[in-house]
């Protein structure tokens, strides 16, 4: 039987949430501080995540399961994917001339009369995470609660796990390759490589969500961030950050 949420359980786990909620607030106050003057924190801030995650699933039970652990490690390396190579890329040309010390600076990107310049390094170090985050993925979707690569009952959901992967790679490639330095094309290739991402791991657990949850999942953000982006900024897939 699935556990349901229930506020009374914050109160039951009371300790546990706290915890970890102070863990988060340290680590993401260390990264504010500091995120531009120490490269590599972001993986400070993607461990703060990962006790954002770990504290959701604490309102449940504190006793964690191997998917939980799992569910909170693909966030902690997506979060610090999404800020040490796109923050780093979409921000270097005013943090290289400000002396900002962030991994992209580090590792010699710089942006030279409009035109981006990405090292192999740069280049190395983005997909050396992205693949540690389909591995995580991977590694989720074979746990026994899960078992998403059973061809006979779950060839749509691998036929979709596939496809997704395949674009998320192909995006970062795209993002990595620009020649011309265009934060708003950054930003466009940027939503739609985190949309992606994020139905990856919709579809990974949906066997253990079940239908309309996976439902839910899929088109409620989706729809209430290109709306809501919209309503801010005037348009569906830029934010102006």
């Amino acid at each position: 039987m699935h556990q349901c949420f229930n506020f009374n359980n914050i109160f039951l786990h009371g300790d546990i949430f706290n915890i970890i909620s102070n863990i988060f607030f340290i680590l993401g106050s260390i990264y504010d501080f500091y995120g531009k003057k120490i490269p590599g924190l972001d993986f400070v801030l993607g461990a703060s995540f990962f006790f954002i995650c770990l504290m959701g699933a604490s309102t449940i039970s504190s006793d964690f399961t191997i998917v939980t652990y799992i569910v909170c490690s693909i966030y902690f390396i997506h979060i610090s994917f999404n800020n040490s190579v796109e923050g780093g890329l979409k921000d270097v040309d005013h943090d290289y001339l400000a002396g900002a010390k962030t991994l992209a600076t580090v590792l010699g990107v710089f942006v030279q009369n409009g035109r981006l310049k990405v090292t192999k390094k740069f280049i190395a170090l983005s997909y050396f995470l992205k693949f540690i985050f389909i591995f995580l993925i991977i590694l989720l979707c074979i746990q026994p609660e899960i078992n998403l690569f059973n061809f006979e009952k779950n060839f749509l959901q691998i036929i979709l796990f596939v496809l997704l992967s395949v674009a998320t790679i192909f995006i970062m490639y795209k993002f990595l390759h620009l020649f011309i330095f265009d934060r708003s094309k950054l930003k466009k290739l940027y939503s739609l490589h985190e949309m992606f991402s994020y139905f990856l791991l919709i579809i990974s657990l949906s066997l253990m969500i079940e239908l309309w949850p996976t439902i839910f999942l899929i088109f409620f953000p989706f729809i209430w961030y290109i709306l809501f982006n919209f309503i801010l900024f005037g348009k569906f897939l830029t934010p102006r950050v």
